[in-house]
């Protein structure tokens, strides 16, 4: 019986073992395939292997560069600490019978980590908006069908480029500036190009583009004088979004579906109140904000990450299939992402209707005692 259940077990990849596959697609250094194939199988002294443990977890961690934000620092160190213990329990008590790899993954991924990735993510957004300015909100850097080609996907890193080229509103050549010949500036611009194709970039070249002393100069953002009144504030962020932008209230909702629809629609028909109108402002300026060449990097390398991670999962759940392909029955990988969005939703519709209902509580049992 133990015999079979250490083979059986063989097929679940312990926690170690994902935590090599995350450190890969931040491109951390690799450790030597016998120091990876004993850190994954827990084949090492404890303290060498805790010691190991702690430098992979802080590469990643030094690689997200959030040392602006020492509480999300503190989040993901509480949930990467919630993970292992949950994981662990779930490796010791799965039995797998001979199953596939593929099929393995496809059980944890819809059954453990893209619902449980859902809802964290859905708990750090009603705090605070995880990634503000991004077009289409906190699931920028899901997968969804090209506007150009359905068939095909955008992937996250391109999405980073036309969020990045939309603020810029230049011209491809005059970004890093290569009208002095630079081959350095050529070598990012032929890079950008390649991402924007939906090539997977590297995580050097990332760094060497956005170093952290390098500045952009950005000609399509928005920037709300707020030493003027409401009314002009309001209605420079109007001539933005009708004049420079060209958007009606409909597009503007899909670029920012954090904000009530009728902020929109009274916005641009002239029909807002003060407090509308400041929403308004707000969106528009969160939108369309100039973004510091962090920001810009840190995009860039997450997007990243998620990008390779797509890719390596359509490579092992279904590997005769190009992972840019839109349709979830060819490109399973699809219906994981579906099942994290609609988790992510609901997690968020249901704080918001539990928020709607202890108010409604509240004042009922303030007329009951009045």
């Amino acid at each position: 019986m133990e015999t079979f259940r250490a083979q059986a077990m063989g097929t679940v990849p312990s926690y170690e073992a994902l935590l090599l596959e995350l450190q890969q697609s931040f491109g951390q250094s690799r450790l030597q395939t016998v120091q990876k194939r004993r850190f994954a199988a827990r084949d090492k002294r404890l303290s060498e292997h805790n010691e190991l443990f702690v430098e992979i977890l802080g590469g990643i961690f030094d690689a997200i560069d959030y040392e602006h934000d020492p509480e999300f620092l503190n989040d993901l160190s509480v949930s990467a600490e919630e993970i292992f213990q949950f994981y662990s329990v779930v490796e010791n008590n799965l039995r797998t019978y001979g199953a596939t790899d593929r099929q393995v993954a496809w059980h944890l991924l819809s059954y453990v980590f893209a619902p449980g990735f859902a809802r964290k993510y859905a708990f750090w957004s009603l705090v605070a908006y995880v990634a503000p300015g991004m077009a289409g909100g906190d699931l920028w850097f899901v997968p969804r069908p090209s506007p150009s080609d359905p068939t095909r996907l955008r992937l996250p890193v391109q999405v980073v480029v036309e969020w990045w080229e939309d603020l810029l509103n230049c011209r491809l050549e005059d970004i890093w500036d290569a009208s002095d010949h630079d081959e350095d500036a050529r070598d990012w611009i032929r890079n950008l190009q390649y991402w924007r194709a939906g090539k997977l970039p590297q995580p050097n070249t990332i760094e060497t583009a956005f170093a952290k002393m390098r500045r952009f100069k950005y000609l399509g953002t928005f920037r709300d004088e707020i030493s003027t009144s409401l009314e002009t504030r309001y209605q420079n962020a109007v001539s933005f979004v009708k004049e420079h932008k060209g958007f009606d209230a409909a597009r503007l909702i899909r670029e920012i579906p954090s904000t009530p629809f009728q902020v929109f629609q009274a916005g641009l028909t002239g029909t807002a109140d003060e407090g509308q109108k400041e929403a308004f402002i707000a969106a528009v300026t969160e939108r369309w904000g100039e973004p510091t060449t962090a920001t810009v990097r840190r995009r860039f390398l997450l997007a990243r990450v998620v990008q390779d991670c797509h890719i390596r999962l359509a490579a092992l759940i279904c590997p005769k299939v190009d992972p840019d392909i839109a349709g979830p029955v060819a490109n399973k990988v699809m219906q994981i992402w579906a099942l994290l969005e609609e988790t992510y939703r609901l997690t968020v519709a249901a704080q918001v209707g539990c928020r709607a209902a202890t108010k409604n509580f509240w004042t009922l049992g303030l007329i009951r005692i009045t």
